[in-house]
């Protein structure tokens, strides 16, 4: 979840601010990240970082 703009960021919560959680046998797993610049780039950012995050998780 998380804010991809172009609008409706705050100050504790900025655009392109994105939270990623994971729950399975190994436990729980949450990470937050902050991406820069277009709502598209965003998007395609969090999903490649999410992407990272499992392929590390399953190893």
């Amino acid at each position: 979840t998380g804010v991809a703009g172009p609008a409706g960021g705050t100050p504790e919560k900025p655009v392109g601010t994105v939270f990623f959680g994971v729950c399975g046998p190994r436990g729980v797993t949450t990470h937050k990240a902050a991406f820069r610049g277009t709502r598209d780039f965003i998007r395609l950012s969090s999903a490649n970082r999410l992407f990272d995050l499992l392929g590390k998780i399953i190893e």
